[in-house]
């Protein structure tokens, strides 16, 4: 009993899952304005989905619906996981391993969606190939601690 009392709590290891639980939903909707507000403002959207541009795709507009919509659905996810994290909820665990895959299945389709636009485009550029390796690197360090650590199974256990 003393050894789950010592290890119950929002410390160790989980500290670093707390900052980025914090930076998350934050990255997300500062990279989200960097990348939507100028494709609206500057009417790059317009110049990707009217039929009479050379940039014209049929597909565009359905793969930056999408995507926006896809990013907004992260950022309500990351919120979500913040919430159960300072609440310490029995969900949280569960939903931050679904949340880690989740990110990789969605570089995945993203990328195999621009690969269907733009077929003589690499599928995984430099940023890509980055952001995947760095969400699998992610995804292999916390899974397992989600899963196998002591303190996140007396940490995480209201309901």
């Amino acid at each position: 009993m003393n050894e789950i009392n010592k290890l119950k709590g929002l410390g160790g290891w989980l500290t670093l899952v707390g900052i980025a639980l914090i930076i998350s939903p934050i990255r997300l909707i500062v990279t989200g304005y960097q990348t939507y507000y100028p494709m609206f403002s500057e009417g790059v959207f317009n110049l990707l989905t009217s039929v009479d541009s050379p940039y014209y795709h049929p597909l565009w507009k359905y793969y930056l619906s999408w995507e926006i919509v896809a990013n907004i659905l992260l950022v309500l996810i990351s919120f979500i996981l913040l919430y159960l994290f300072f609440r310490k909820h029995s969900l949280f665990p569960k939903l931050f391993i679904s949340f880690c895959v989740l990110i990789i299945i969605l570089i995945l389709v993203d990328a195999s969606l621009i690969k269907l636009i733009l077929p003589n485009e690499e599928i995984f550029d430099n940023d890509t190939s980055k952001e995947l390796m760095r969400s699998i690197f992610y995804g292999m360090i916390w899974i397992p601690y989600m899963l196998f650590s002591k303190r996140v199974k007396a940490t995480f256990v209201e309901k």
